[in-house]
């Protein structure tokens, strides 16, 4: 089944040298991780589609029972580019996405939390 949703990025982890793992805040389908394959090769096309504090629209291919995803898309719709330079911004912004992470269930969505988050995002930067 693919799936199109809006979502924050909250954290990545390299699995190889060239994959990550990324975990989201989605708006339609709460906190979520998807492999993204091949995504830091010098010549891949989503290099620079997703990074911390990024809104994007994803779209995702969701198997049945399994909660690791894996991306087919990723458009950045609000890169936030301030984070790069105010270093206090990007500490409090850290902590909304940890705080996001750890008080989240996976699959759970709330559309109250995720409005509340991009506008505190919105707000930092």
């Amino acid at each position: 089944m693919i799936c199109k949703t809006e979502g924050l990025v909250l954290r990545w982890y390299p699995v190889t040298d060239s994959s990550r793992i990324v975990v989201w805040w989605t708006r339609g389908y709460g906190q979520l991780s998807t492999l993204i394959k091949g995504s830091q090769r010098p010549k891949s096309w989503m290099l620079g589609q997703y990074d911390l504090f990024y809104t994007c629209e994803l779209l995702f291919h969701a198997p049945p029972g399994r909660d690791l995803m894996l991306a087919r898309e990723i458009y950045p719709l609000k890169r936030r580019s301030e984070f790069r330079t105010q270093w206090r911004a990007t500490a409090a912004a850290s902590f909304v996405s940890d705080l996001l992470f750890r008080s989240t269930l996976p699959h759970v969505a709330s559309l109250p939390i995720y409005a509340l988050a991009t506008e505190t995002l919105d707000l930092l930067a």
